[in-house]
């Protein structure tokens, strides 16, 4: 080696097992990835404000990282045109599942929720890039949902 130089090492980050990713652990994970991101008093997940709002927590007991948003249902749309657009998501966008989740806004429509679940088992950790990645990989997935919408009944309107 050359005067005034210095061995280059890959910086290495942590890596977590599911019983570290508590909810702030997973804030403190986005927030240093400059996304906003924060762990509510006495609750089990972290809400990330990215491209679109996202739950997520780790469960222990499931062996995953659960990652969650939820919208309603365009407003005034007949229960058999949401349920049809739940389909329709579910058939074109592999990586999250759609459901209704059988409740309804303040205006009465339908909520739809979206899941993602990332299995992690026991003997085996995430580092932050790999979360961060899925987390950019489930809005891309989410955001996939407005044009599918569009393709169904903007066409109609």
């Amino acid at each position: 080696m050359s005067r005034g130089t210095t061995p280059q090492s890959p910086l290495k980050t942590m890596d977590f097992k599911l019983h570290q990713l508590s909810a702030s652990n997973l804030a403190s994970i986005f927030n240093a990835a400059y996304i906003d991101a924060e762990a509510p008093d006495d609750a089990n997940f972290c809400v990330v404000r990215g491209e679109i709002l996202l739950m997520v927590w780790a469960s222990e007991e499931q062996n995953i990282i659960r990652f969650y948003n939820q919208i309603s249902a365009p407003e005034g749309m007949k229960e058999e045109d949401v349920r049809k657009l739940v389909s329709s998501f579910n058939e074109n966008i592999s990586l999250t599942k759609a459901y209704l989740t059988g409740r309804k806004d303040d205006d009465g429509d339908p909520i739809i929720a979206f899941e993602y679940d990332y299995v992690l088992l026991k003997h085996n950790s995430i580092s932050p890039k790999t979360l961060i990645q899925l987390t950019r990989m489930v809005e891309s997935s989410i955001q996939a949902s407005h044009q599918i919408y569009q393709q169904l009944f903007a066409a109609k309107t």
